[in-house]
């Protein structure tokens, strides 16, 4: 996709969940890409993608560990040092 107007990558993060959207500027905004991954952490994870057309692109469920192998978020830092 070639477009001399500018994007806009506008993400939210919640607490399970980031989600994104992506804008092409004009004359008004268009959405022409959105996705997310929700349930981060938690069993079902759920990473998707949807074009302009609203078409389902792509879409992945997790195992009952999710994509990330499982566990609770604090296990992640418990294992690694951070930068200080």
């Amino acid at each position: 996709m070639k477009s001399s107007n500018p994007l806009i990558l506008a993400i939210n993060g919640g607490s399970s969940s980031i989600k994104l959207a992506l804008f092409e500027t004009g004359d008004s905004l268009r959405r022409i890409l959105e996705g997310g991954i929700e349930r981060i952490g938690l069993p079902h994870i759920r990473l998707w993608a949807k074009d302009s057309n609203q078409a389902d692109n792509f879409s992945r469920l997790g195992g009952s560990a999710g994509l990330h192998g499982g566990g609770e978020h604090s296990n992640g830092l418990d294992r690694r040092t951070l930068p200080t």
